[in-house]
């Protein structure tokens, strides 16, 4: 996807983060959700103070701490996958699981390449 050196991977990968309220709205889904599914601990990184703080240079700080943006990557790749219902106000909506899970699939596959 693009070369293997901070210089132009982390870029890429800053720019397919979603934009700032629907990142939070994620990361909000997945501390409700994620516990009882996937994460039994919650890891103090992924507050909503924590994660502005990463987002205020991003750039920076995803080179000082690339830990924190795959750690970001996991959480909005759960966020994404666990709020479906919650989403569609507490109904099935044919379709809207499919493509939640698409996101979801995206954000894991950036966190994966990470590491």
């Amino acid at each position: 996807m693009w070369p293997a050196y901070p210089q132009a991977c982390i870029p890429a990968l800053l720019n397919c983060l979603p934009p700032r309220d629907e990142l939070l709205g994620y990361l909000e889904t997945f501390q409700c959700r994620a516990p009882s599914c996937s994460f039994p601990h919650m890891p103090d990184e992924i507050t909503a103070i924590e994660v502005e703080r990463f987002l205020s240079d991003s750039q920076k700080n995803a080179e000082t701490f690339p830990d924190m943006l795959a750690l970001l990557f996991a959480a909005l790749a759960q966020g994404s996958q666990n709020g479906v219902f919650d989403k569609c106000g507490g109904k099935w909506v044919e379709g809207a699981m499919e493509a939640e899970s698409k996101k979801g699939d995206v954000y894991g596959k950036k966190m994966i390449g990470l590491f």
